[in-house]
């Protein structure tokens, strides 16, 4: 009922400019944030999320047992209280008294059915295995389990209890991230489809509650007036534009017509963004975020490392930050984000290495038994986002006049390009990883096990396994050099070729206010503000 009235509330805020013309204090305008997405969102079921638009809805719909700091350090959330067993295997979190936006408490039993849903084989959950350090995730998600053996147990509404493999250095960042959230319990048994309609029966417990979604167009969300934290939400209510466009979107903005544009959201156009640069509108800040080329190891042609590495050797990675991106973006000759790393920087090879390059390259053509022409057949698949496409063509250029290899170019949807990354129906691909929680091992993780779908090289390897391991078992300062072994060994048969570090850029109107990035990427809507609207022009 309150999300109902709260409805009501913003509805009539937005159409009284006509009807009290006469008042001498007319009301405020509605504190209502507009941005601007580049494509809906694929669900709105956190379990199911595994595109950065979905993770965006989510955070702000949802809330989970923890919450990450600016600053990286973890705050109890949908709990209070939470603690760890003197072997470090064990958590037992005690929940809060929250609510979900219809009223009804949030409970463990939430919490176990969702994460058990994710772990059942049959369920379609990209980021299952983010829940793999706890006892039998893994056996239970390929089937080898049953899922009550699984170490999630809830001897009460108000407490659960997970138990791990392993200790796990990271759990408490890991359950920060949005897959973690909890759906209701008794809304998901009772109608399995809510997640795709924003009818009234779509509840959440985040700092918003969805008012509107017209598919591809627009969603509105709204001030939760349940959540936990109310009091300390400033927004109304976030209005996002569907808008494939860049250029549209940035029009949209110069107009007055949105207060937000650019990362994390939507890209800006690659030829305003250096002029937007020049003149000091663009904001800037570093993100736990990387674009890099995947290298399918199943492929015929890249099965082979030194066809990998050559490839790899032949990028010249300063050209394209320099000249391309602009963005004070950081060549990549690691894996791993300068930002989950403390900032620190190590190079495990050199960029631009054009004798190497040649040199693999005549290693590969021979192992392969080919000759160098049948290398022109190769497709390199990237997103049809404008950025890519002339990153895309730079790498085409290098690599002819480097490798004397002429690749293909297409451009696919993104949708369609993740669905081939993740099917491996593709030679080598552009793509993009972006931090999940604020750890290293959120990088490497994901290459751990063949079958990931993340995974996209199908890349694995025995002795980066093992130190993956070993890293859990160790403390901090022993632990990052255990992961940098790892990163090491990784780089070393470049599964991938990472090519630079993100920055993210935005434009926001001077009444948005208190825009804060968390360590992984994301904003802090619940701390955002607005002041006056102005909806003229710049």
């Amino acid at each position: 009922m309150l999300r109902i009235i709260t409805a009501l509330l913003l509805t009539s805020l937005f159409y009284t400019s006509s009807c009290q013309k006469a008042e001498k204090e007319p009301p405020s305008k509605p504190k209502i944030l507009r941005l601007s997405l580049p494509e809906e969102p694929l669900t709105l079921d956190p379990r199911k999320g595994g595109d950065a638009v979905s993770s965006h809805m989510h955070f702000m719909l949802y809330e989970g047992l923890t919450s990450l700091n600016e600053d990286g350090t973890i705050t109890p959330a949908q709990c209070y209280k939470i603690d760890l067993s003197s072997d470090k295997k064990t958590y037992t979190f005690h929940l809060g008294k929250t609510l979900w936006s219809d009223g009804s408490s949030v409970t463990s039993y939430d919490f176990e059915k969702s994460w058990k849903d994710i772990l059942s084989p049959s369920f379609p959950s990209p980021n299952a295995h983010l829940l793999y350090p706890i006892k039998g995730a893994e056996g239970a998600k390929k089937g080898k389990l049953p899922l009550s053996e699984v170490g999630i147990h809830t001897p009460d509404q108000n407490t659960l209890i997970v138990e791990l493999e392993t200790p796990t250095p990271y759990f408490l960042q890991l359950v920060s991230f949005c897959v973690f959230f909890p759906v209701s319990k008794t809304l998901d048994e009772q109608n399995p489809s809510w997640a795709f309609n924003s009818h009234e029966g779509f509840i959440s417990n985040g700092p918003f509650a969805l008012n509107q979604w017209k598919h591809n167009n627009e969603i509105l969300v709204i001030k939760n007036p349940l959540y936990r934290a109310r009091s300390d939400v400033q927004l109304e209510g976030i209005h996002m534009s569907i808008i494939t466009s860049e250029m549209t979107t940035l029009q949209m903005y110069e107009n007055g017509q949105l207060d937000f544009v650019g990362h994390p959201f939507s890209a800006l156009p690659a030829d305003a963004v250096v002029s937007l640069h020049e003149k000091k509108q663009l904001k800037i800040t570093p993100a736990a975020a990387s674009t890099f080329i995947a290298f399918n190891t199943e492929n015929s042609y890249f099965q082979n490392v030194n066809l990998r590495k050559a490839f790899a050797y032949a990028i010249n990675r300063e050209e394209i930050v320099s000249n391309m991106t602009q963005l004070d973006e950081i060549v990549a000759t690691d894996a791993v984000p300068p930002l989950l790393k403390n900032n620190r920087i190590r190079g495990f090879y050199i960029d631009n290495q054009k004798e190497l390059a040649n040199a693999y390259l005549a290693i590969a053509l021979e192992e392969l038994s080919i000759p160098k022409e049948a290398l022109n057949d190769l497709t390199y698949l990237y997103s049809h986002l404008e950025n890519h496409h002339k990153v895309a063509q730079v790498l085409q250029q290098q690599w002819l006049e480097i490798l004397g290899v002429h690749i293909k170019l297409q451009a696919l949807e993104h949708k369609t390009l993740l669905d081939r990354l993740t099917k491996r129906d593709y030679s080598f691909a552009l793509t993009i990883w972006r931090a999940q929680y604020h750890d290293p091992i959120n990088i490497l993780e994901r290459f751990k096990h063949r079958e990931n779908v993340k995974n996209y090289p199908g890349w694995e390897n025995a002795e980066f396994k093992k130190l993956l391991d070993l890293s859990a078992t160790e403390g901090s300062e022993e632990r990052f050099k255990t992961l940098e072994k790892a990163e090491e060994i990784f780089l070393k048969e470049f599964p991938v070729a990472p090519l630079y570090h993100w920055s993210f850029c935005y434009l926001s109107r001077p009444h948005v206010k208190e825009i804060h990035f968390s360590p992984v990427g994301g904003i802090f809507f619940e701390r955002l503000s607005l002041q006056e609207i102005d909806t003229g022009k710049l």
